[in-house]
């Protein structure tokens, strides 16, 4: 009777042991199924991962390409009919466009972030297009000689819009202030445009949400930045051009929670450093001025204990005087130095006694 009983047991054991074995057989043969199945349809498909980022050259250069690159590379590049998975892709940068390419970006129905390159055979109707795009919240156009404040103001419509980066020179101040009273989640806007002046910036205290702020070659001077006072995280501000003047940087200066500061300017003087000291919040300054010397900069490495980027570049009076103060500061991790009158021996100095600062020769 025990001997039965033990063969049975034994029977028993064997025969669990075999359908585990061949659950785990077949788990193992689903699981490389799915696998096989799927890196079939990616090549089958140009690999078009969900999310991807893709730089994509358009189709009107596609036969141009063919020969050198290959189709099954050109399905990465190519608004290609063959790529079945373009629904996934959230963020694009086109290399070359015209109307016809906007015309289909509407049909990415994950897309968020667009970059549009510089291309006069861009008009306001291919912007009209772009503006169709209610999931898009980052935006850059390069421009066009085509582009008009009609096709401008149609980007009002992209009311879910975060950054907004403008690379072009915008001929009509009042376009850039109509589309911005829709923008309420605006938090980057970067402008360039011999008509943007103080009047234009102002208009910006309609962006409640605003971050960032760049204008570069524009006419303002930067006394509208007091309109702006009082947008509650307006932190980085971007002053580049010709008109900016040391009441401009007071005004930015004021801003009651500026972090990081660029300045550049020929009409940018000493004065306009005294009002930086009382920005104690400040971690990260740039300046491009070739009116201020070395005493101002010590004032400001004495007065900023927490800055922790440093950008001297383009500022030609700053030389080794100011490299015992920058050694300094603590917190600094970064320094930029090119097209200044700092030596090989004042880098060495700065980094001997300051081996935490990454030096941007």
């Amino acid at each position: 009777m025990l001997t039965t009983w033990l063969s049975s047991v034994r029977r028993l054991s064997f025969c669990q042991y075999s359908v585990r074995a061949l659950l785990l057989f077949a788990a193992v043969v689903c699981l490389v199924t799915f696998f096989l199945r799927r890196e079939f349809d990616h090549w089958k498909n140009g690999w078009i991962e969900e999310g991807t980022v893709i730089h994509a050259l358009t189709p009107h250069i596609r036969s141009s390409c063919v020969e050198s690159i290959g189709p099954a590379y050109l399905r990465w590049l190519c608004f290609g009919e063959d790529c079945k998975y373009l629904d996934r892709v959230v963020e694009i940068q086109l290399l070359i466009a015209d109307d016809a390419d906007l015309a289909r970006l509407p049909s990415l129905s994950a897309i968020r972030d667009i970059r549009i390159p510089y291309s006069d055979e861009i008009t306001d109707a291919g912007l009209k297009r772009v503006s169709e795009i209610s999931t898009l919240t980052h935006l850059t156009v390069g421009g066009s000689l085509n582009i008009t404040s009609v096709g401008l103001r149609s980007l009002g419509r992209l009311i879910q819009l975060r950054e907004l980066n403008i690379s072009m020179p915008i001929h009509d101040a009042s376009a850039l202030a109509q589309i911005c009273e829709r923008f309420s989640r605006l938090e980057t806007l970067s402008v360039s445009g011999p008509v943007i002046d103080d009047k234009a910036v102002a208009a910006l205290k309609r962006c409640r949400q605003l971050r960032s702020l760049r204008l570069h070659s524009t006419l303002a001077s930067g006394s509208g930045l007091a309109e702006l006072a009082d947008l509650p995280i307006l932190q980085d501000i971007d002053l580049d051009g010709y008109r900016v003047s040391n009441v401009g940087i007071e005004k930015a200066c004021a801003l009651p929670h500026l972090r990081r500061l660029s300045i550049s300017g020929d009409s940018i003087s000493d004065q306009a450093t005294v009002c930086m000291e009382e920005c104690p919040g400040l971690i990260e300054l740039r300046i491009h001025c070739d009116n201020v010397t070395d005493d101002a900069i010590i004032r400001l490495c004495r007065s900023h204990k927490a800055l922790v980027t440093l950008d001297l570049s383009k500022s030609a009076r700053i030389s080794d005087a100011v490299c015992d103060a920058i050694t300094k500061i603590r917190s600094l991790r970064e320094l930029t130095v090119s097209d200044t009158q700092i030596s090989q021996n004042g880098l060495s100095a700065v980094a001997s006694r300051a081996p935490w600062i990454a030096i941007v020769p």
